[in-house]
């Protein structure tokens, strides 16, 4: 890219708070010229007044935008889902499919396996089903859990036979940014 560009984040008061899009998925730096951050027209707000929105993963090909939120109940400590492709003035809101988490602030998705992994702040680790279901405590009381990345990791040997097939496991960053990654054979 030419611009630099941001996707999310809270960079001015118009951003707490809010998810939002351009046309290309990203919001520019660079402010048009005689716009303000409150009237910009290259960025399309997709919701408003969320209670506090941390993480955020996209599942590309259900084209459905996920997001942790560690704000207060009943739409806070929760895990949320919403369509990316519904018309401006059409979205209603989104759908909770995950919560009673305590500060929920970590998020990865597994479109492949159909799941999610989710951390908060109460050192869990959850998976579920990407609708919610299925919901599984992982790990509990590890201390504070500031996000977590899944990596699908092939297993490999030596020579030329194929690959032993593996069990999919998240992996997580600990509070000092330290990489945990455990596999199962």
């Amino acid at each position: 890219m030419d611009r630099p560009c941001i996707t999310w984040g809270p960079l001015e008061k118009i951003f707490i708070g809010a998810i939002v899009t351009s046309c290309e998925d990203e919001v520019r730096i660079t402010m048009p010229e005689g716009e303000t951050a409150a009237n910009r027209s290259d960025v399309e707000l997709l919701y408003d007044g969320l209670p506090e929105p941390v993480d955020l993963d996209i599942d590309p090909g259900a084209r459905m935008l996920y997001r942790t939120d560690r704000g207060d109940p009943p739409r806070g400590n929760t895990v949320n889902r919403a369509p990316l492709d519904v018309s401006a003035g059409k979205r209603g809101a989104p759908e909770i499919g995950f919560d009673h988490l305590m500060e929920g602030i970590g998020l990865a998705l597994e479109p492949r396996g159909g799941r999610m992994f989710v951390t908060d702040l109460g050192g869990s680790i959850y998976s579920a089903n990407l609708d919610g279901t299925n919901r599984q405590t992982l790990q509990i009381a590890l201390g504070n859990l500031s996000g977590i990345a899944y990596v699908d990791v092939a297993a490999t040997s030596g020579g030329a036979s194929a690959a032993a097939p593996q069990k999919r496991t998240p992996a997580q960053n600990d509070s000092c940014g330290t990489r945990i990654s455990k596999t199962r054979q």
